[in-house]
């Protein structure tokens, strides 16, 4: 007798059901390229970090300390200073016409202050395609970044995506080395000047110019060329988002910049240095860089 084996018969698939698709989370250091302006973004990891300076260091300020451990949530940062070149295609696309890239307050100082594009790019020092955007003001580098598809990066994000999870002094390191970054050099016409190093560069340098200096997550200019815009409103140690300093729509105060720039010595390029605070308008040593959550979607930005 032959037995034949009851195959059985697979139900049919529910069409209104999907298979979720699940993202993996980059590693630190992966790439991307941004639709907007093309610029390259890194990705920097989720998880704790020192923030701020030991109070045994005799270089630091006393608004870097206390040192504190800050937890921040994953985030993609520019890999390097949005440049004039990029800064270009914003312009082109009418950004400075489009009010939703804009604050409240931002859109009235463009307004009174009859903004059209950077105040420098008339200046032969620093108009060149490759060097850094600078005279934008914190409304103008808000403004940039929305039309991006991003946002500033927070101070505590700044400073991860500079020195990694080891505390370090500079990005690639403890040990000081001039020729890693853009700073006051031979070319400096200031006193403090270090004039056994030449990088060759008078203001600006191009951005990327320095492979040595980048930072533990492959990001470049992090330690000098210019003071970088950050989200944050300027307020004491520790850091901590949820106090208010994270308000965008807040008008008349002092945002802060990070990370030192072309004149200045090698005590005001440290990582956890350079807390300056700046009222919003433009200065030729200021630019900027965009940061961006792990998904993103212009409108519903996270902090």
């Amino acid at each position: 007798m032959t037995v034949t084996p009851l195959t059985a018969t697979p139900l049919p698939k529910d069409p209104d059901t999907l298979t979720p698709t699940v993202t993996p989370t980059p590693s630190g250091g992966t790439t991307r390229a941004r639709a907007a302006d093309g610029a390259v973004m890194v990705w920097v990891p989720a998880g704790e970090f020192t923030m701020g300076s030991a109070a045994n260091d005799s270089q630091t300020y006393d608004d870097e300390k206390p040192q504190h451990r800050v937890t921040v949530a994953g985030f993609w940062i520019d890999r390097t200073e949005v440049t004039n070149g990029q800064y270009r295609k914003f312009v082109d696309a009418g950004g400075y016409n489009q009010q939703q890239y804009w604050t409240e307050a931002g859109w009235a100082w463009k307004g009174q202050n009859n903004a059209t594009q950077p105040g420098c790019w008339g200046d032969g020092n620093f108009n060149q395609a490759e060097q850094p955007v600078v005279c934008v003001s914190w409304y103008e580098a808000y403004a940039y970044a929305r039309w991006a598809g991003g946002r500033l990066p927070s101070e505590a994000e700044w400073e991860k995506a500079a020195r990694g999870t080891d505390g370090r002094i500079y990005p690639w390191g403890n040990m000081w080395d001039g020729t890693w970054a853009d700073f006051c050099d031979k070319n400096c016409q200031y006193d403090y000047k270090d004039a056994g190093v030449d990088d060759g560069y008078t203001t600006t340098a191009p951005v990327g110019s320095y492979a040595n200096g980048v930072s533990p997550y492959g990001v470049h200019d992090l330690a000098g060329n210019v003071w970088e815009w950050v989200s944050s409103e300027y307020g004491n140690y520790p850091y901590k988002s949820n106090d208010g300093r994270e308000d965008q729509s807040s008008t008349d105060v002092r945002r802060v910049l990070r990370g030192g720039c072309w004149y200045h010595g090698a005590w005001n390029v440290r990582s956890a240095a350079s807390r300056d605070r700046l009222d919003p308008g433009p200065a030729t040593d200021v630019g900027f860089r965009v940061a961006s959550p792990a998904s993103e979607s212009l409108g519903t930005l996270e902090f």
